[in-house]
Formats: structure tokens, sequence, C-alpha cells
């Protein structure tokens, strides 16, 4: 009993202690239907994506790293991995989790200048449903597109 008293006590002294820690962002930046964040990851894309041609496309692989979530997002579907991107023109396709059938994050955007906004679905068994909306930034350095 004595223990429990202890650690109470260090938890309201030391307010640190109490506090989740502070989400760090990554580039790749997931919101839910209302607008809030839900959950961030970093992603290794091409230094500078462009845009490809109306009548061409582009596919490349490279990895991530989810950071955080919150229970709204489905993590299990994703914590770190490989993904598998296409372009047609300025039309981006990104599968989070390639392969899988099940509890997957699949990407569809439009690219910007330097960002890739658009909406991103849930995929499982049953179907796929747009979940929110995503960007992702400044794409830090990785694998050149094939």
């Amino acid at each position: 009993m004595r223990y429990g008293y202890l650690l109470a006590l260090c938890l309201l002294l030391c307010p640190a202690c109490a506090k989740p820690p502070p989400h760090v962002d990554g580039n790749l930046v997931f919101y839910d239907k209302a607008g809030n964040k839900i959950a961030s990851a970093q992603i290794a894309f091409p230094d500078d994506p462009v845009d490809v041609p109306a009548d061409s496309s582009l596919e490349f692989t490279g990895t991530y790293d989810l950071l955080w979530s919150n229970s709204v997002f489905p993590d299990a579907s994703m914590s770190q991995g490989r993904f598998k991107a296409q372009a047609y023109g300025s039309e981006w396709f990104v599968d989070l989790n390639d392969g899988a059938h099940d509890h997957n994050v699949i990407l569809f955007a439009r690219r910007g200048s330097a960002t890739l906004q658009g909406e991103w679905h849930h995929a499982t068994f049953a179907g796929s449903s747009s979940k929110g909306a995503f960007t992702l930034t400044r794409p830090t350095p990785g694998p050149t597109p094939e």
C-alpha cells in the first residue's frame, strides 16, 4: 500500500511523467473526415517526383515508418514496410502495404508543387472506403524511380 501512495505522489509531483510524449510528425500526415490529425509517418519518396506526362506512367517502391497514430487509424495494417507507387500524369496511387488484400491503407492523390494531397482509404475484404485526407510534403530522399 505504501508503494501505491509513493507512486501517486511521484506522478503528482512530476507532471512530465504523467503526460504522453508529444507527437512527432513525419512527411506523411493523415486526417480523419473532420480534419483532425490522426496519424503520421515518414515515407521515403524520390527526391523530386516529377510530373508524369498524361500519356505515360511511372512506378516505384520505397519504405515507410508509422511514427504515431490514434485509435481511429488502422495501424494494425501498417507500422512499417514497403510501399508501391504509381503515377499517371498528376494522378498518384500509393499502396502502403503492397500485396495485402485485407486491412490495407491506400493513398489517392494529385501532385501539387511540393506536395501530394488526397484521400486515404482503408481497404478490407469487404471493400474500400475513404477515411479522410492526407498530405505528403517535401519527400525525403529515397529510391530512384524505375
